[in-house]
């Protein structure tokens, strides 16, 4: 009895022991915790950041190129004035002269800017064609650039649009690659989403059985100073945005290809050659 009363002894001890001290420790090795006191709050989660690509800009000095499909030629201007003129420039329109400058006002300013860097213009190029654009008849290039690309029909049917650009995108990239050098790469920005996802560009292009996509990577107009952004239809009041907010509201992309090479067989270092001479482009 003797012995109990001293373990039960013993065991308040312990107990006024442990309350005087706060602490108390946790099954095995585990860390001490205090169970007293005013507890300090708990360090801050760190957000979780993805960490952002820089931007791509595609184009070295060395390359030729061939636009097709533009504008009001401020994207070919963009691309010359980055480069200091130092690449060849071939930048071609759909449209013939007279219809160019009556849809895109601004169109000549960037024309005379391409000149005096030492491109040169063709117009009434139809880029699913370009067997039958003479000028460029013997030409090739080392990146053939779409930007943008639509019919510009108004077709109002959303299945028909599709069908209709889908057409356009494989009759170009059939038609691009006679005018690809070998090593060469094509470039196609489209804007993001509906309906232009349905549009399905990487099928377009293997469709061709030689093009296959190489790599992807989101547009950024920041890098092009001089790009301002015009629709098929030209520019109209009320209509069309300015400062390029048609292709910055939601994120546009960059989609490459390249010819697939026969085993064994390397990229040939590709030579400048002169820039055509624009008399003989319509």
């Amino acid at each position: 009895m003797k012995n109990k009363g001293t373990l039960k002894s013993a065991l308040k001890q312990g107990q006024k022991q442990q309350q005087k001290t706060g602490l108390r420790k946790t099954a095995g090795k585990g860390p001490v915790i205090k169970q007293r006191g005013k507890q300090p709050p708990p360090p801050p989660l760190k957000k979780q950041t993805h960490k952002q690509r820089p931007p791509v800009f595609p184009f070295v000095e060395w390359d030729s190129i061939l636009f097709v499909g533009e504008g009001n030629f401020s994207f070919a201007h963009a691309v010359a004035e980055k480069l200091h003129g130092a690449c060849t420039i071939v930048a071609t329109s759909f449209d013939d002269h007279e219809t160019l400058n009556a849809k895109y006002p601004d169109a000549q300013e960037h024309i005379d800017a391409i000149r005096e860097l030492g491109g040169t213009m063709h117009y009434g190029v139809d880029a699913t064609n370009l067997t039958k654009w003479k000028a460029g008849k013997k030409s090739t290039f080392s990146k053939i650039v779409f930007n943008f690309p639509h019919v510009g029909a108004g077709i109002k049917d959303q299945d028909r649009n599709i069908f209709a650009n889908q057409q356009l995108l494989a009759g170009f990239f059939q038609s691009a690659l006679s005018k690809l050098a070998i090593g060469g790469e094509i470039l196609v920005t489209l804007k993001t989403g509906e309906p232009y996802d349905s549009w399905d560009m990487k099928t377009q292009a293997k469709s061709t059985n030689q093009l296959t996509c190489t790599r992807s990577f989101e547009f950024v107009p920041a890098l092009y100073p001089e790009y301002a952004h015009r629709r098929t239809i030209g520019f109209v009041e009320g209509l069309s945005r300015e400062q390029n907010e048609e292709i910055t509201k939601a994120p546009s992309r960059t989609i490459v290809f390249s010819q697939r090479l026969p085993e064994g067989v390397d990229p040939p270092k590709i030579v400048l050659k002169r820039p055509m001479d624009e008399s003989d482009s319509e």
